[in-house]
């Protein structure tokens, strides 16, 4: 897994302005036997042929559903309610659902069971209010599809991109400067 910056403004004021900037995860540490998955990445530069690190930091990633150490937290968003109604009136005979329905502003859902239940397909104007954190059983379907064997971290769920450019790191998302490039491309 690689990410890419042109240009990468750092949010420390004693760095400055830098080209060519990457992410990349050096170093992964299993332990099968407590669920437990740590990925270590640095962010970098070259100066002449000398890599220059200008940050490191890790992911952990721990236990399955149900276990008593457990990194899990649910992704939620929320979106606008297309039938919306300010105008609605109450008539006799409304269902508590069709009230719901015409005065309810906006509704707060979990993510994948949204999506499950909706052919993957994202509602109009939705917005992430929380990113979640994946656990050691998550990580092996988000992340690998199920394939831990593989030495690089290959990211092929969008959802799991979009986490990962979610996360804040410095401050801010990493994706509000980085993307993610194809090795075989820088």
């Amino acid at each position: 897994m690689k990410l890419h910056a042109p240009t990468y403004v750092s949010p420390n004021p004693q760095q400055g302005t830098f080209t060519d900037v990457y992410i990349e995860e050096v170093a992964t540490q299993r332990i099968k036997n407590r669920n437990f998955y740590k990925v270590d990445f640095e962010m970098y530069y070259y100066k002449d042929v000398q890599r220059v690190v200008l940050h490191r930091f890790h992911r952990v990633f721990q236990g399955n559903d149900g276990d008593l150490i457990d990194t899990n937290r649910t992704m939620i968003m929320k979106y606008p309610n297309p039938d919306y109604d300010p105008n609605y009136e109450f008539t006799e005979g409304d269902t508590e659902e069709l009230i719901d329905k015409k005065t309810t502003l906006e509704f707060t859902v979990l993510v994948l069971r949204y999506l499950a239940d909706n052919n993957n397909q994202f509602p109009t104007g939705f917005e992430v209010v929380d990113w979640g954190y994946p656990n050691y059983q998550d990580l092996a379907n988000f992340f690998f599809g199920d394939d831990f064997g593989n030495e690089d971290i290959i990211i092929t769920n969008p959802l799991a991109e979009m986490w990962f450019l979610n996360q804040k790191e410095l401050g801010e998302a990493i994706g509000a400067q980085f993307q993610f490039v194809n090795d075989d491309t820088v």
